[in-house]
């Protein structure tokens, strides 16, 4: 092929016949060189740094449809990773060049966002962003969990970030009135010390009852009646237990089955068992006869098993003898497909449906012939296309497939003007003229250089100096922004911690911390019944807690304070009670701390002189023995008086005189 220099070339033809005869015609070809820069269009980006405190961005991302005339060979950015340094907004240079080594640039602003502050933080944790790890970090620790009493519960609450104490001591309980009731811290509980007086000595037939308004026993009650008993009892009076003891029991109930009754019979003084089991019903094969003592039932369990899914040509029949389902029946046999078929049974119809249709005759070039091959069930085309010639790269062979034979057509492009730096030469692969040698890039600049490529050293010079760095506190980072061309002071001081009130928190520039100086009191000592808490609002430890009170005691008791276990314990007990008279009481003075005796021994009664009166302590009454002598026999002339005083009978009276008789009287 020609080749064209830059600029306008006039091409003439001439074309002589067989006869002789000429004609001409003449073209213009034009050759322009690519000088044109491509146009770069940048777009804003915003990333967030990952969990390991970095961020990468390709030069896609800010590339907003950059183009050239001719085509883009590349696209670059300048900064493609980023750290928690680069947070905020960062100045991208994106350089787009095209095939012909045409560059030109953009700016795109990256704005690096932090990871997000973490979340569901507990109330006592704060969450900091390290910037040297690029990571956040949370310090802070739950408070310690208060001493309570063995009644009381702490609970952490999350709103106010503090313990909570609840519960309460339970309630005293009630005592008898010679008892007392005091609290244990070590079992949570009240404990009740103290003893009824011991119970009187009774008759096997009497009961003692303890009066809680005296504070004394009382004595009632008879001998009971003998109870009536079965014919297996007999009934004895116990006067140990001052009670009727019955003793001998109903031979025990036989156990019997729940169709079963065991009746006693009071004549045999024995148990008679009647009823028998109800008949066990008839079951399937799948089914198990079980007896329910409970209901008294026989219960009938298991079930058929369910029919087994089949297909239309199968039929499914219960079998008694095996006891469970057998499937007969099979599918119909697939019917002779073409290779483009499909063959499915169809178990609605219950039958095989053939799908599928031969597939279309494909297209073929002039030099082609189609064939169904039913092996591979596919249309085969066999004829290949004569051989392409051979061309140089600026030419191109066509096929006509009118003339079914390769066209060429095609001349070699003019060579490129180029710059000092540059070589053309004429690739055949690319069929292109290619320029060699580029511009040193330029180099990459501060804010406050400047770079001017020097034509006649070929070179880039750079000119120009970064600001004094500025000073910084212990907590600040001096960063130059390339954007601004200035140095940016950034960092704050650390928040000033919270501090108790025996605390003084005080900066130092050195470690660039605050140190915390300064501790609590220390805590008083305390009675077991005191508890100290200390007082952030006086900063001083406040004791709470009184002695519990001293409980009443008896004349003869003695309550001292345990401090081991915090309570108040009684000793002493009351003197025995004297021995008395039946007809004595003894009764406890609270007042002299004494016993006191009262009552006094029944009069001595009035006796006759042949009687005798004695005092018995059992009956604690008096006796009266001794009985008149006999009234002696009188005559009818004669009257027996009893004398008191000489205590025997006087007999006065004397018989009348005898009269005078006659001799005959």
């Amino acid at each position: 092929g020609d080749v064209f220099p830059s600029g306008t070339t006039i091409i003439s033809y001439a074309v002589t016949d067989d006869s002789g005869n000429t004609n001409t015609a003449s073209f213009n070809v034009n050759v322009i060189v690519d000088n044109q820069n491509p146009v770069a269009v940048c777009q804003n980006l915003t990333v967030q740094l990952d969990a390991a405190g970095s961020v990468s961005i390709t030069a896609s991302q800010i590339n907003n449809g950059s183009s050239d005339n001719c085509g883009i060979a590349s696209i670059s950015a300048s900064q493609t990773t980023f750290t928690c340094a680069d947070e905020g907004a960062n100045n991208v240079t994106l350089t787009v060049t095209d095939t012909n080594g045409n560059v030109d640039t953009c700016i795109a602003v990256v704005t690096v966002n932090l990871q997000d502050a973490p979340t569901g933080l507990e109330c006592w944790e704060t969450a900091t962003y390290n910037y040297t790890t690029c990571r956040w970090e949370i310090t802070g620790t739950q408070p310690a969990e208060p001493a309570t009493e063995c009644y009381e519960t702490a609970t952490f609450n999350n709103t106010t970030c503090a313990w909570e104490i609840t519960g309460t001591q339970p309630a005293e309980p009630a005592t008898e009135c010679y008892e007392t009731a005091t609290f244990n811290n070590t079992t949570c509980a009240w404990e009740v010390t103290g003893t009824q007086p011991a119970e009187p000595a009774t008759e096997c037939y009497e009961t003692a009852t303890f009066n809680n308004t005296t504070c004394a026993w009382e004595i009632t009650g008879t001998q009971p009646a003998e109870p009536a008993t079965e014919c297996y009892e007999t009934a004895t009076f116990n006067n140990t237990t001052c009670a009727w003891e019955i003793t001998g029991t109903q031979p025990a109930e036989p156990a019997t089955e729940c169709y079963e009754t065991a009746t006693f019979n009071n004549t045999t003084c024995a148990w008679e068992i009647t009823g028998t089991q109800p008949a066990e019903p008839a079951t399937e094969c799948y089914e198990t006869a079980t007896f329910n003592n409970t209901t008294c039932a026989w219960e009938i369990t298991g079930t058929q098993p369910a029919e087994p899914a089949t297909e239309c040509y199968e039929t499914a029949t219960f079998n008694n003898t095996t006891c469970s389902w057998e499937i007969t029946g099979t599918q119909p046999a697939e019917p002779a497909t073409e290779c483009y078929e499909t063959a499915t049974f169809n178990n609605t119809t219950c039958a095989w449906e053939i799908t599928g249709t031969q597939p279309a005759e494909p297209a073929t070039e002039c030099y082609e012939t189609a064939t169904f091959n039913n092996t591979t069930c596919s249309w085969e085309i066999t004829g290949t296309q004569p051989a392409e010639p051979a061309t140089e790269c600026y030419e191109t062979a066509t096929f006509n497939n009118t003339t079914c034979s390769w066209e060429i057509t095609g001349t070699q492009p003019a060579e490129p003007a180029t710059e000092c730096y540059e070589t053309a030469t004429f690739n055949n692969t690319t069929c292109a003229w290619e320029i060699t040698g580029t511009q040193p890039a330029e180099p990459a600049t501060e804010c406050y250089e400047t770079a001017t490529f020097n034509n006649t050293t070929c070179s880039w010079e750079i000119t120009g100096t970064q600001p004094a760095e500025p000073a910084t506190e212990c907590y600040e980072t001096a960063t130059f922004n390339n954007t601004t061309c200035s140095w940016e002071i950034t960092g704050t001081q650390p928040a000033e911690p919270a501090t108790e009130c025996y605390e003084t928190a005080t900066f130092n520039n050195t470690t660039c911390a605050w140190e915390i100086t300064g501790t609590q009191p220390a805590e008083p000592a305390t009675e077991c019944y005191e508890t100290a808490t200390f007082n952030n609002t006086t900063c001083a430890w406040e004791i709470t807690g009184t002695q519990p009170a001293e409980p009443a005691t008896e004349c003869y008791e003695t309550a001292t304070f345990n401090n081991t276990t915090c309570a108040w314990e009684i000793t002493g007990t009351q003197p025995a009670e004297p021995a008395t008279e039946c007809y004595e009481t003894a009764t406890f003075n609270n007042t002299t701390c004494a016993w006191e005796i009262t009552g006094t021994q029944p009069a001595e009664p009035a006796t006759e002189c042949y009687e005798t009166a004695t005092f018995n302590n059992t009956t604690c009454a008096w006796e009266i023995t001794g009985t008149q002598p006999a009234e002696p026999a009188t005559e009818c002339y004669e009257t027996a008086t009893f004398n008191n005083t000489t205590c025997a009978w006087e007999i006065t009276g004397t018989q009348p005189a005898e009269p005078a008789t006659e001799c005959y009287e």
